[in-house]
């Protein structure tokens, strides 16, 4: 399990536009599917998201056989890299569809790399998850996390569905 964080270049605020919003927020199912993560929270932020993912073993190891039998650039190591590869995907497919959709070629769009931190305890799990609900509140642009519309907050604590449905953790 790991609390994610990925920055856009000079903090841009793409995420300020709903369109590009939407376009993370189905390319974050979309590789769910591809990669069979669970997605245990989120919050999208005008210049950045963070989010808890529990990656699936059975893509690891899928992945990891995969780069040994090509011989492919993660092969030495493929536990230190499988993170990389879901957000190269992620971070790459999102930024060539907002550079579509404002009509550039070569939009830059992220910060180079990402910050995965493992969880490894419940209390470590509740910390991440307060912190990815409380970030609008905390930046000013909510006073209440449930008011801030691309977030998991109201799926974890009224049940409503978001945007990208949340899976819970099996502990």
């Amino acid at each position: 399990m790991y609390f994610i964080t990925t920055n856009l270049e000079a903090h841009q605020r793409l995420f300020a536009e709903e369109g590009n919003v939407e376009i993370l927020l189905e390319d974050l199912s979309f590789y769910r599917c591809k990669f069979g993560y669970k997605i245990l929270a989120y919050v999208v932020m005008p210049d950045h998201f963070h989010w808890t993912i529990w990656p699936s073993s059975g893509d690891f190891d899928r992945f990891a056989a995969e780069e040994r039998e090509r011989s492919g650039k993660y092969a030495d190591e493929p536990g230190l890299y499988y993170l990389s590869k879901i957000m190269e995907d992620l971070k790459k497919h999102v930024a060539n569809t907002i550079g579509k959709r404002l009509g550039l070629r070569r939009l830059s769009v992220w910060q180079a790399g990402f910050f995965g931190e493992p969880i490894r305890d419940h209390d470590s799990f509740v910390r991440a998850v307060e912190y990815v609900h409380n970030n609008p509140v905390v930046a000013g642009l909510v006073t209440h996390p449930g008011e801030h519309p691309y977030s998991s907050y109201r799926q974890w604590f009224s049940g409503e569905r978001g945007p990208v449905p949340v899976d819970q953790p099996d502990w």
